[in-house]
């Protein structure tokens, strides 16, 4: 990540194609991602798609950077959907018996 800034990753299969196999990577460094690094990429993808369930910590994007992604995509030519986007600080698996207790901890002090 430090090579390339920005890594955008785009689908091109099916919503429902899970394999991860019809990914289009670009760069915000304009440096070419080498096939090392498409790999690594694509199992974080699949292992965060197939594994158990994850813990993500983010935030909304401001405006100044919603305009920095909309020159970027459109300089890669993909639309960008009106949605909601958000950085992602934290990714991290959940443990869910933590939470379970911790969740029933706050119903049992209230």
């Amino acid at each position: 990540m430090k090579r390339h800034g920005t890594v955008t990753v785009r689908n091109q299969a099916s919503t429902f194609d899970s394999s991860c196999q019809d990914l289009v990577f670009s760069a915000q460094s304009k440096k070419i991602i080498s096939s090392l690094d498409r790999d690594f990429f694509q199992s974080l993808i699949l292992k965060a798609c197939c594994s158990t369930p994850l813990t993500v910590v983010g935030s909304l994007v401001n405006s100044d950077a919603i305009r920095q992604l909309e020159t970027h995509l459109t300089e890669l030519d993909i639309v960008m959907l009106p949605m909601q986007n958000v950085w992602v600080s934290e990714v991290g698996h959940m443990d869910s018996l933590a939470q379970a207790k911790k969740i029933l901890q706050g119903i049992v002090e209230s």
